[in-house]
């Protein structure tokens, strides 16, 4: 039997337990902040955004984080931008970062960062781990969520 309210099978409605709840955000295909994050912000800034109330669900605005949307059926609007459903394709990136670069895209302090090594690349990637600004080595970026997440 498949609940209606969370989509997911279950014996009988619970949804309002405390271990439904949980299971929801544990097998929601995409939450909020995934779909946010899409192209428009960090995850963290995301975050930011949701609990700020500047995200809106089919014109609702969603406040609590592990919102399930998404971006195919529903209309999900952040900062006043739209999110769209974009399945295009997955970037991995090895990169030797040089010595004196931030393994960051930005940096607050205006040193050079990874982005400074990326140029002319159209698709918005991040990295995984981190290295020290005075070392050198390879670093993992990518666009891939996922897998970033499991690393």
């Amino acid at each position: 039997m498949t609940c209606a309210k969370t989509r997911l099978s279950c014996s009988g409605c619970r949804s309002n337990s405390a271990f439904q709840k949980d299971e929801i955000r544990k097998n929601a295909r995409e939450t909020a902040e995934d779909n946010c994050a899409a192209g428009i912000a960090s995850r963290r800034h995301a975050e930011l955004l949701i609990t700020s109330g500047q995200v809106r669900v089919n014109g609702h605005v969603v406040r609590e984080l592990g919102t399930k949307a998404d971006a195919a059926k529903d209309r999900i609007e952040a900062a006043g931008r739209v999110v769209e459903a974009k399945e295009g394709r997955r970037v991995y990136i090895i990169l030797n970062k040089p010595p004196e670069v931030v393994s960051a895209m930005a940096d607050p302090e205006g040193r050079k960062t990874l982005r400074n090594c990326l140029r002319g690349l159209p698709e918005r990637v991040f990295p995984v781990g981190n290295l020290e600004y005075a070392a050198s080595g390879l670093v993992f970026l990518t666009n891939d969520g996922d897998l970033a997440r499991t690393c």
